[in-house]
């Protein structure tokens, strides 16, 4: 947060959006990445069950 405010001092709010819609983009893909591969994982590994 104290980065944003000083980048609001020094330039104003538009290069602080433009800062903040890149870390959420970078958060998304870094999110869908693992998501992605949580899942996967998942998936092929099935649990032995004897009857």
């Amino acid at each position: 947060m104290p980065v944003f405010g000083m980048i609001v001092e020094i330039w104003g709010y538009r290069p602080m959006w433009y800062v903040l819609a890149i870390l959420y983009v970078v958060a998304l893909v870094v999110v869908l990445r693992y998501a992605g591969m949580s899942t996967s994982s998942q998936a092929t590994a099935q649990p032995a069950v004897d009857y």
